[in-house]
């Protein structure tokens, strides 16, 4: 029997229905009414199917076997936004954060669904990429154990899915962002198979002296280190002085100092402004010099050429 075929009955029951049962597909459906012939009744037929992912689908035989199919790049979407309907007793649990060390090879699909796996309701969220990472400010309704870990035990790092990543009220300034990077320590001479998640959920966070979030990143002759980064100058000393356990093998912190690196770069900047400065001055000084020995040598030429036009006519008289 042809789906697109109207049945023709020549009952007059009032309802009738046709079932039709296979392992891949499910049809019912119910006419309503009398019928004697076809073009007397213009009863439509219902007809629901289930299981779209039928077998009886073919295949396009313009497509090769081998052909690959080309799929579209997806296009970087800036802005996340969810929609939620937020309950209003849980209104409360909404936070404004900011999320740094995002994978850059995550699409907004990912970073959603890691967000409401790890942290709680997305809400929405606006994206930008910096280098290899994504920076995500994210508006989240967060679970009560999160926001005691944000608010209370106020920890640096967290786990989005299976990736630690930084994190911070989002109506902090960059200025204080920067805050946290000012005592460093670094493990040189890094195991090939040591990742982040590894030193991350391996360390033991009870010492008084740990690291409040870390990174691994490259030099500039492409070798690997770990940056601890640490809240207190006396947490990093402390730190240097005991080594530390990461996967069986021991390691030991040396001190970064990053925060008197970055203020003799502003001093070296701001010496080479005033050297500049005075570069200019000095510029200035010589052009007003040559502009008036120009005009005094350009005022003798003009009286010398008076005088010899004078003699001239002296001359011929």
């Amino acid at each position: 029997m042809s789906l697109n075929q109207k049945s023709i009955v020549s009952t007059s029951a009032e309802y009738e229905l046709i079932v039709i049962e296979d392992n891949d597909i499910f049809i019912s459906s119910t006419c309503k009414g009398s019928t004697s012939t076809i073009e007397t009744n213009d009863t439509v037929e219902r007809i629901a199917i289930t299981n779209v992912k039928s077998s009886y689908v073919m295949q396009n035989n313009d497509q090769q076997p081998n052909q690959k199919v080309k799929h579209k790049k997806k296009e970087f979407m800036p802005y996340i936004i969810m929609g939620h309907t937020v309950l209003p007793k849980l209104k409360d649990n909404i936070r404004d954060i900011m999320l740094y060390d995002v994978p850059g090879s995550w699409n907004a699909e990912m970073i959603t669904e890691a967000i409401n796996k790890s942290l709680g309701s997305l809400i929405k969220a606006t994206l930008r990429k910096q280098g290899k990472y994504y920076s995500v400010r994210a508006l989240v309704m967060l679970r009560m154990k999160k926001i005691e870990d944000l608010e209370v035990y106020q920890t640096w790092q967290i786990m989005l899915g299976d990736t630690p990543v930084r994190w911070f009220l989002g109506k902090w300034t960059l200025e204080m962002r920067k805050e946290r990077l000012h005592h460093q320590a670094i493990i040189k001479n890094l195991a090939d198979d040591l990742t982040e998640v590894k030193v991350y959920m391996g360390v033991d966070s009870s010492i008084y002296y740990h690291f409040k979030s870390l990174k691994i990143v490259k030099d500039n002759k492409g070798k690997r280190k770990l940056i601890g980064f640490f809240e207190k100058q006396a947490d990093m000393i402390t730190a240097c002085q005991h080594p530390i356990m990461i996967n069986n093998i021991e390691y030991k912190w040396t001190c970064d100092n990053y925060k008197q690196r970055k203020e003799n770069k502003s001093n070296s900047g701001g010496k080479n402004n005033r050297r500049s400065d005075s570069d200019k001055k000095g510029l200035n000084k010589k052009k007003l010099k040559d502009t008036l020995s120009s005009k005094k040598t350009s005022n003798k030429k003009q009286e010398g050429s008076k005088q010899d036009s004078i003699a001239d006519i002296l001359q011929k008289l």
